[in-house]
């Protein structure tokens, strides 16, 4: 049986011998099955409740989010996936900044920008602040940061995901961004082993290949890898990347195959160079399995329990229904041993416990919808800042029936409003004053619908503002006034919180935003300049614009 004690007391897991205790009774407890399903982590794409069920229900290890641009329906599915599961799931994601962001967390630069700033501590900073946001999301693993380096200004796969192209750079602020997430409670994992960016070619497309010769490799990515590993970073992902020069000091030839295999099925790269050499003891997770670079090289049915019996701990995308199969049989005939089943299921107990998973209720795994709102309102995200539709209910001035029309500029509103009203009642009544009673915003990634009285506010065709007693913006109730679109001039400026409605859309300007009509009379939402709604991550933000532009 597995040293227990010897690998998770040590680096990076440091485990209490409670933690100790709890992985050891979790993995006993455990059956072939559920052992094997533990090197799960499936992609959910967007936010569907059922497909999440569905795939919580095979009892996996865990699930990479790719959440859609709502939030409340992101959250709810996170939340299924944590209260289906005995076990504690890993929940991944990649926050590298950049066009990686979510819609509804504070965008920020991707890892090159930060790298120009040349500040290792603003890295830390930022990546903190992102682990904040993700936690709250439900969130507890990035598959960050990307520790490649930009050697080759063609690599499809790196270009600006990388700290830049000089080790020194790489290496500290690669440093400070595991500092910065595993800080924050969200485990980093470095990637890609065994290091890319020396190859024009994609390994989602083909095996890709670091040609470094060894000594080289050991001075540039070795080195980075190596200073992560002693850093205390959690978790390394194997990429489907050979490194030949490692190859042929095991004995390999440029006549042997496996001279050129991927890290994610070699033995050689990903157990003898990884956790030998460089003494890692960490968790092991395979980058994508259905990337060619992996499918190119073997059939899945032998990819699958090698990938794991060279070294791997998880599996990561696996094929649902086929994958769990293949690992079965690869067991079932000896390509998978029971010893390493049960050893890659010690690090990913491991990993969980490392994290605290084991001891948190789902409450303090994630957030309440209000919780997220207002804690990411109070960092500056725009949740509602979102066109949308909006419908008002209007009456004529002592009568109390109402109809609801398309809300929008005051005369096309009286108009729907008495062609409606002819339809229906027969008549109109001319000249009679119009009330427009409720307006209705109803916004995507908003759980409610949102309604507020219109004070006195009247379908003619004077301009709007419209008043507007109450508005739920950010999780906070407010006073919004409405304003109508096409009566905003060149320059109009409008404060936050308020709210544009034009014929067909509704834009929300949340306090601490504001709302301009440019020159083409585009409608552009913007910060207000406020030390009152400045947050630490907008402060982040602006340093790293400044130190950007000091760089040139």
């Amino acid at each position: 049986m597995t040293d227990t004690t010897d690998i998770l007391a040590r680096a990076p897991f440091n485990l209490a011998p409670d933690d100790i205790a709890w992985v050891r009774r979790t993995l006993a407890s455990l059956s072939t099955a559920d052992r094997i399903g533990q090197l799960m982590l499936y992609a959910t794409f967007g936010d569907d409740p059922g497909a999440v069920r569905s795939l919580m229900a095979t009892r996996p290890g865990g699930i990479h989010r790719f959440m859609g641009p709502d939030l409340a329906k992101g959250l709810e599915a996170t939340r299924i996936a944590l209260e289906e599961s005995a076990i504690p799931p890993l929940v991944s994601g990649d926050l590298e900044g950049g066009p990686m962001s979510f819609p509804f967390m504070m965008p920020v630069p991707n890892q090159m920008a930060l790298a120009a700033c040349d500040d290792p501590a603003l890295t830390e900073r930022v990546a903190g602040m992102l682990a904040a946001e993700a936690r709250l999301l439900g969130f507890n693993w990035s598959f960050t940061p990307v520790v490649d380096i930009n050697a080759r200004h063609l690599s499809a796969a790196v270009g600006t995901r990388s700290f830049g192209s000089g080790v020194d750079a790489v290496e500290a602020h690669a440093i400070a961004y595991v500092h910065g997430l595993q800080a924050g409670g969200v485990a980093a994992s470095v990637k890609h082993w065994p290091g890319d960016g020396y190859d024009d070619r994609d390994q989602h497309l083909l095996t890709s290949i670091n040609v470094l010769p060894f000594d080289e490799w050991e001075a540039k990515s070795g080195r980075i890898f190596r200073s992560t590993i002693h850093a205390g970073v959690l978790t390394v992902m194997a990429a489907h990347i050979a490194l030949p020069s490692w190859q042929r000091r095991m004995g390999g030839t440029d006549n042997d195959r496996w001279t050129f295999e991927p890290s994610t099925l070699s033995h050689r790269l990903t157990t003898d160079l990884l956790r030998g050499h460089l003494g890692f003891n960490g968790l092991v997770v395979s980058d994508a399995t259905p990337m060619a670079g992996l499918t190119g090289w073997v059939d899945r049915a032998t990819a699958v329990p090698l990938a794991i019996m060279s070294g791997c701990d998880i599996f990561l995308f696996p094929t649902e229904g086929v994958d769990v199969r293949l690992m079965e049989e690869g067991l079932r005939d000896g390509r998978l041993t029971e010893a390493r089943l049960e050893e890659a299921c010690l690090r990913i107990l491991g990993l969980k416990a490392a994290l605290g998973l084991h001891r948190k209720p789902v409450s303090e795994r994630i957030a309440t919808l209000e919780e997220a709102r207002d804690a990411l309102a109070a960092q500056g995200v725009p949740l509602e800042r979102i066109e949308t539709s909006a419908t008002a209910d209007i009456r004529y001035d002592g009568v109390d029936a109402h109809l609801t029309v398309p809300f929008g500029p005051a005369e096309r509103m009286r108009a729907t409003f008495e062609a409606q009203h002819r339809a229906r009642f027969g008549f109109v009544s001319e000249g009679k004053r119009l009330i427009a009673e409720t307006l209705s915003v109803e916004a995507v990634g908003v759980a409610k619908r949102r309604e507020a009285a219109l004070d006195g506010a009247h379908a003619t065709a004077t301009p709007l503002p419209l008043k507007q007693t109450r508005a739920r913006m950010g999780g906070r109730d407010c006073d919004a006034p409405v304003y109508g679109r096409e009566a905003l001039a060149h320059g109009a400026l409008i404060e936050g919180p308020a709210i544009v409605v034009e014929a067909n859309a509704t834009t929300v300007v949340e306090p601490g935003w504001r709302a301009l009509i440019d020159a083409k009379r585009n409608l552009i939402l913007e910060r207000a300049r406020s030390e009152e709604h400045t947050s630490e991550l907008q402060s982040l933000r602006h340093l790293v614009c400044r130190l950007l532009l000091e760089k040139k």
